[in-house]
């Protein structure tokens, strides 16, 4: 197998990914949207979202379960059609229904079908090297809304503002996206061989079915791991624009969307750099790392809170990115590490379903806060999570998985 092969998949699947990444725009793309449904709450509104997350994971297992029986090239074409109808339903919604219908469920199935294909195809172009071709390929699925909305800002202003223009638009470009992607991927002709490193010479776990992976105390361990993880960064990220007015009320609105964004930016850092420590040191010191880093982010958050100190709240954003970005880093990489190839289109998008609680951490950081008063109630929550992470790590034991061992 040719090493420009691997990287020509690499690209395509980045790519692919960046624009699957669309899901997690909601909040930039339905700003205009809102003023057309005047009557509708902010919360019917970020329903919208909360299914697009739901029928993603629910899109990624259905694409796992069906790799058997459907090709690759099928299962983009269905991502493609379903961006195709899910955008021009939205464009054409005339209630809140055709926006849960064409967003949430339609689009949200969508990119989950072609977050599993990419996620399960490209990485075995690059056997040796798995954690850090998944935090490429996820950098690019978590930047998707800053791409998506600098685009979409654009279609608005040659369209003067009208928002069901420009998804027409978004979604005539999405389908072709997933119709190229269903043209370039393809299954690699045979193992691609690299020089071995230290995942290869100590893969030793064999190949786990979803039901004996489900029975593995491993797998439980790690699934709670990362909703820790995923609670401690999503709850920084939902309140960060408040957090930073809480710290610094002196900070113009500009100043505070800067400090909001660069969360995002080390979120996409955070997923290569993991990724390249996953493939030298292994999964628990990754683990580990993270876990700190959680933790540090937490703390600095608490001093920043307490001193008002500016520098203290950027460093605690740029650790709350990194931090958060090694999460599913680690979901992608451990899975196949510790369950092995055969069963991991199915078993990646199981372990993937610890969003659905993470999830609500957003709602729990701003509930926290309307009770306390403050927000060093959500940090000491966070802080709680962080350490309970490290335990966590120690407790995963690495095992052949055999039903013996379970």
């Amino acid at each position: 197998m040719k090493r420009g092969e691997g990287i020509l998949h690499a690209v395509a699947g980045t790519m692919i990914l960046l624009f699957a990444g669309v899901i997690y725009g909601w909040s930039v793309l339905s700003v205009p949207i809102a003023a057309d449904f005047p009557n509708a709450s902010g919360s019917r509104m970020s329903l919208t979202f909360t299914l697009s997350m739901v029928f993603f994971c629910a899109g990624g297992l259905t694409a796992g379960l069906m790799s058997a029986k459907l090709s690759l090239k099928i299962r983009m074409i269905m991502s493609a059609l379903l961006f195709g109808i899910g955008f021009g339903i939205t464009g054409t919604a005339s209630g809140l229904g055709m926006l849960y219908l064409g967003y949430g469920v339609l689009c949200g199935t969508g990119a989950g079908f072609s977050y599993n294909t990419v996620m399960t195809v490209v990485p075995q172009y690059f056997p040796g090297r798995q954690g850090i071709i998944s935090g490429v390929l996820l950098m690019g699925f978590g930047a998707g809304s800053l791409v998506i909305g600098s685009v979409y800002s654009m279609f608005l202003s040659l369209h003067a503002g009208s928002w069901r223009t420009a998804f027409w638009m978004l979604g005539g470009i999405m389908a072709l996206l997933m119709f190229l992607g269903a043209v370039l991927l393809r299954m690699p002709a045979k193992t691609v061989q690299e020089e071995p490193d230290l995942q290869q010479e100590n893969l030793r776990n064999e190949d786990c079915s979803p039901a004996v992976m489900l029975r593995s105390k491993s797998f439980w361990l790690f699934f709670f791991w990362e909703i820790l993880i995923s609670v401690v960064g999503l709850s920084i990220i939902s309140q960060s624009k408040p957090l930073a007015s809480g710290t610094r009320p002196d900070l113009s609105l500009g100043t505070i969307a800067l400090l909001a964004g660069l969360i995002s930016v080390c979120n996409g850092l955070g997923r290569i750099l993991f990724g390249a420590v996953f493939d030298k040191t292994g999964w628990k010191v990754t683990m580990l790392w993270i876990s700190i880093t959680a933790a540090a982010a937490g703390g600095i958050l608490t001093a920043a809170l307490y001193t008002q100190s500016l520098p203290f709240l950027i460093i605690s954003y740029l650790l709350t990115g990194i931090a958060y970005g090694g999460g599913p880093t680690m979901c992608t990489a451990f899975t196949k590490y510790f369950y092995g190839e055969k069963y991991f289109p199915v078993n990646f998008q199981i372990m993937l379903l610890n969003l659905l609680p993470a999830s609500f951490s957003g709602t729990l950081a701003g509930y926290l806060y309307d009770k306390s008063g403050s927000y060093f109630s959500t940090v000491a929550v966070l802080l709680m999570c962080s350490v309970l992470a490290v335990f966590l790590v120690f407790l995963i034991q690495e095992r052949q998985c055999r039903l013996t061992d379970i």
